[in-house]
């Protein structure tokens, strides 16, 4: 724990934008924890949202750390997704590897993207 932390929870389940309201109480001016211990389900808005509050934190040279998830599933779509890894590269906490698994019943995915042509959805079917 980081001493004098804003310690914001998450519920289990993140998927619309009033999901994200444990966010809301962030303080200004003080390190903050996000606790994502218990959350099942997060849309990537959740994910994107959390990073958002502790590049906030970090911009305001405060500390800012995450706790993962402690569902398989929600950690192995986290890593697919580039969360974890953006994570460790600003040192807000470090992955254990061993706790994700690229085969646990979460299927491919794309990035997101706008697809124009009937070529880019042919591409985008391929993947």
């Amino acid at each position: 724990m980081l001493g004098s932390a804003m310690r914001l929870t998450a519920p289990t389940q993140i998927r619309e934008p009033q999901d994200l309201r444990f966010l809301a109480t962030a303080p200004d001016g003080e390190p903050v924890e996000v606790d994502l211990t218990d959350v099942e389900w997060i849309s990537p808005l959740g994910g994107v949202a959390v990073l958002t509050t502790c590049l906030r934190a970090n911009t305001a040279s405060l500390d800012a750390t995450v706790y993962l998830p402690e569902s398989r599933i929600a950690r192995t779509y986290l890593a697919q997704i580039g969360f974890l890894a953006e994570l460790e590269r600003k040192d807000w906490t470090v992955p254990d590897e061993s706790d994700v698994d690229e085969g646990d019943g979460i299927g491919p995915h794309l990035p997101v993207s706008r697809l124009t042509t009937m070529r880019e959805v042919e591409i985008a079917a391929e993947r």
